[in-house]
């Protein structure tokens, strides 16, 4: 309202300024017309539709769920005696890693199950009719391999429950601030961006834009949001060719403590 008012009061000194009397500015003033916008429609829509802003911050929800969940089942084995057994046993180091890594992608795809049915049930027939509704689908999911990868990642390095909880938090909160989950790509600036663009989440958030700003994608942007999501795929392959290579190196480790600890018992039988 004040601004509305001072709007007012600006334009009656302008015109007195311009030597209008006062019955001339204040005619003219009543003759003023209030601001309109006209949309242009070029393939674009012209608002997000609601269900755009619930898949924006989905990054946070698995990042955060699958950080703490899954990282807290892993630090289980970093029990010395169990990591003694397993290593024992016949299966490689590399195989447990793979299998570890597709037991969280079930459990994974459990939620993303769980939290698209709940985007039907609110949004309902605006959302599963859209002509985009399978691309989120896949831009979800996609994310929802690189937050698996990322918190076996997480869990991996994390030495105890409360190292996982700062890790989780650092990596969940910055990536998703960073890469616009919390603030939108087009308030940020461009280093923000150049950044930004060495995260998963931004990627994600970029192809959920794309979706936002398109009914139905034209071939331009069905290219940009493919490029996004396989992106997307690349840092989940990395994240887990990163895990399997800290696997190796702490198994590596831990043999040549244990010869280093064979040899100093040989030593004190021989002494």
């Amino acid at each position: 309202m004040d601004q509305q008012i001072n709007s007012f009061l600006n334009n009656a000194r302008t015109y007195q300024a311009a030597g209008f009397t006062e019955a001339e500015a204040a005619s003219a003033l009543e003759r003023t017309q209030s601001v309109k916008v006209t949309f242009l429609k070029d393939g674009k829509n012209t608002e997000d539709a609601p269900y755009v802003y619930y898949f924006r911050y989905m990054p946070y929800l698995f990042l955060a769920l699958s950080g703490f969940v899954m990282g807290n089942i892993l630090i289980v084995f970093h029990n010395p005696d169990l990591k003694k057994r397993m290593a024992a046993s016949p299966v490689s180091g590399r195989r447990q890693s793979l299998e570890g890594i597709l037991c969280m992608s079930l459990a994974g795809i459990a939620l993303w199950i769980f939290v698209i049915v709940i985007a039907i049930v609110f949004f309902g027939k605006d959302f599963y009719t859209s002509g985009n509704f399978a691309y989120y689908l896949l831009n979800s999911v996609f994310m929802l391999f690189v937050a698996i990868a990322l918190a076996y990642l997480m869990g991996t390095i994390a030495p105890n429950r409360d190292a996982l909880t700062g890790i989780a938090n650092i990596i969940s909160l910055g990536m998703c601030f960073l890469g616009g989950a919390f603030v939108p790509l087009e308030f940020m600036g461009n280093d923000v961006k150049a950044v930004s663009q060495f995260l998963p989440v931004y990627w994600y958030e970029k192809a959920n834009d794309i979706l936002a700003d398109f009914g139905h994608l034209t071939a331009s942007a069905k290219g940009q949001f493919l490029q996004a999501i396989m992106i997307q795929l690349v840092f989940a392959a990395a994240f887990v060719c990163l895990v399997l290579v800290l696997k190796n190196i702490k198994e590596w480790i831990h043999s040549r403590m244990r010869s280093v600890t064979v040899v100093e018992r040989l030593r004190e039988v021989e002494n």
